[in-house]
């Protein structure tokens, strides 16, 4: 039992670390995208940018998995 509490309590601190992760960097990287999306005419609808967007969070899900599924983070 108290193996399981280990490795959940490494997924919460690794989960907390890589959502904080993406959230500073869509912060930082939100006014150069605006500013490429307004240079290159590229709609936020687009089902291109749509498909795209889930492809990359459908990723680190799957890579968030790989680390939950792990026994120690060095292993992941």
């Amino acid at each position: 039992m108290n193996s399981v509490r280990q490795h959940f309590k490494h997924f919460i601190l690794f989960t907390l670390i890589l959502s904080f992760l993406f959230m500073i960097l869509e912060i930082l990287l939100k006014k150069p995208v605006d500013t490429f999306f307004k240079k290159h005419q590229i709609d936020e609808k687009q089902i291109g940018l749509r498909l795209f967007r889930f492809i990359k969070l459908f990723i680190i899900v799957i890579i968030g998995e790989l680390f939950f599924r792990a026994q120690t983070l060095a292993v992941g």
